[in-house]
């Protein structure tokens, strides 16, 4: 959506690809101004689902059968996330603080079960973050 853009309005733009084949790239927006769909050349890649009240994200929808759905805490922060593959399901879950920083992670799924867990000065600037658990091969924990 470009600036000026009323509410809903949908937005396109034209590129080549590094083949150097015309594309067409769409977006469209619902009511609020959030993303709804993203689609290529005519074909849906994604559509996006809100929460009819509070109208924060819940969910992705993909093309390819992939999906994301979005928790939030009572504060309205977002405090988990499931990312669905094939069949196959990766959760994160945040333990938030009341001021919404995250203090540590959960994250499970296949070969995955990890917990982070985080530092802060008094600053609040990051200092630390400590991984313990399992994590499949080949994931670099730092």
């Amino acid at each position: 959506m470009t600036a000026g853009s009323p509410r809903g309005a949908a937005g396109g733009c034209a590129a080549r690809t590094a083949a150097g084949e015309q594309t067409t790239l769409n977006s469209s927006y619902n009511r609020d101004g959030s993303l709804n769909q993203v689609s290529r050349d005519g074909v849906v890649l994604s559509t996006s689902s809100y929460q009819a009240s509070t109208g924060l994200l819940t969910g992705v929808a993909y093309a390819n059968g992939a999906s994301v759905a979005v928790g939030y805490d009572a504060q309205g922060n977002a405090s988990s996330r499931t990312l669905n593959i094939g069949g196959q399901a990766i959760t994160e879950r945040a333990t938030l603080a009341p001021s919404g920083r995250t203090l540590g992670m959960a994250v499970t799924g296949p070969g995955t079960n990890a917990t982070w867990a985080y530092g802060y000065d008094k600053d609040s600037h990051l200092t630390q973050a400590t991984l313990s658990g399992t994590v499949p091969d080949g994931i670099s924990t730092g």
